[in-house]
């Protein structure tokens, strides 16, 4: 997958490992090279743990290669939340959006948001309808945002964050419960998401009903350097 207008978003710009032998390690790395790292675009590569050959996780630590291990989690029953007591909105316009931005780059726990902000405004706006974002609210001021895409009857959830002044006071459970909402409201039968393995969050989704499935893996290349000319 690669998209040129977004090169440093590796959610857009990466190569999908179902299946394969230590031959076809030789080929995706080469096709990875071809199609994204030769291109300037910050390569990854996303991996099935069940079937990999060792020596391909292997070559990706040895290349210097940085490993993000996340938690697929699902929800098939009934949620457990608490009642909503914060208004939600849908970000929509381009001042939404502006606000968006401007609350994403409040988060000083990832450095790359700053280097990206605009590619990745672009890049979630182009996902729409089949996936909406909705901003929780304190008064007039946006204190929150997730994200629910859906996909026939599959729902999935992404993109949470809370301001750091807001944390600790229920908004993320709030907007969980509320993006779960509408993606069922939308014909999603069973919702996933996926937690940061060495994140907080991922307990406060397991005591909402979600359901761990499989640890991901994400090999995320090298920063290619910066073009100076």
């Amino acid at each position: 997958m690669r998209d040129a207008r977004t090169p440093r978003i590796y959610d857009s710009n990466h190569a999908r490992l179902v299946r394969t032998d230590e031959a076809g390690v030789e080929v995706l790395m080469g096709a990875v090279e071809a199609e994204l790292s030769a291109r300037g675009h910050r390569a990854s590569i996303r991996l099935d743990p069940l079937s990999l050959p060792p020596s391909l996780t292997a070559r990706l630590a040895l290349e210097g290669w940085e490993r993000e291990e996340g938690i697929l989690m699902t929800l098939e029953g009934e949620l457990r939340a608490p009642a909503q007591e914060l208004r939600v909105r849908e970000v929509e316009s381009d001042a939404e959006w502006a606000d968006y931005l401007s609350l994403k780059l409040s988060d000083d726990g990832a450095p790359w948001v700053q280097s990206v902000g605009d590619q990745w405004v672009g890049y979630m706006r182009r996902k729409r309808p089949r996936l909406r974002t909705w901003f929780a609210l304190r008064g007039d001021h946006a204190v929150g945002f997730f994200s629910e895409f859906v996909e026939g009857d599959l729902g999935l959830l992404e993109d949470l964050y809370v301001h750091p002044a807001a944390r600790l006071q229920r908004v993320a459970t709030w907007l969980v419960a509320h993006c779960v909402g509408e993606a069922r409201k939308r014909g999603a039968r069973t919702v996933f998401l996926t937690a940061r393995a060495t994140d907080t969050p991922k307990h406060m989704y397991a005591k909402m009903g979600f359901r761990p499935l499989a640890v991901t893996q994400n090999w995320l290349a090298p920063m290619p350097p910066q073009d100076t000319r």
